[in-house]
């Protein structure tokens, strides 16, 4: 399926991108109840309207012939500053990047993600980082063939764990 465009996101992809964020907070909350609750995404429609309309956030959305948006990546410029052992760095961040259930394995999610690779190139970024829980494996899975390689880890263990 390549029948999608890449563009920014406009104020009236508002409440598309916030049915998807639904998605993934259903997805998260399913995998991690412990962790994640069922309160719902963590923006709404008017956050992602504003996201778009301030400009802070870096949103890119793929989009059919119709134009209805199939997936988006929703990103953010970190400057970090050295601090005697990490080496200063500005890092495009992507916080989501989410493709419609039904729309996936078509080409979207890569897509997506050379457009956040080509957008920090130009912003002289030195790296692209997320974020991916373990518990998604689709999306861990996804990531690796897309070439990126595992960072760090963040371990866990229950305190009253035998």
């Amino acid at each position: 399926m390549n029948d999608f465009i890449l563009r920014k996101a406009e104020a009236r992809d508002a409440a598309r991108i916030a049915e998807l964020l639904v998605d993934i907070a259903r997805l998260h909350h399913e995998a991690r109840p412990d962790v994640f609750s069922d309160a719902g995404p963590k923006h709404d429609e008017a956050d992602v309207r504003r996201m778009i309309l301030s400009g802070e956030e870096r949103i890119a959305v793929a989009a059919d012939g119709d134009d209805r948006v199939l997936g988006y990546a929703i990103a953010v410029i970190r400057d970090v500053p050295a601090d005697g052992l990490i080496m200063s760095r500005r890092i495009y961040y992507i916080d989501d990047l989410c493709v419609d259930a039904k729309a996936r394995r078509g080409g979207i999610g890569r897509a997506l993600l050379a457009y956040c690779r080509r957008e920090a190139a130009e912003l002289g970024c030195t790296g692209v980082e997320l974020n991916v829980w373990a518990c998604n494996r689709d999306a861990v899975a996804f990531y690796e063939r897309c070439g990126m390689t595992v960072q760090r880890q963040i371990m866990e263990i229950a305190p009253d764990a035998g």
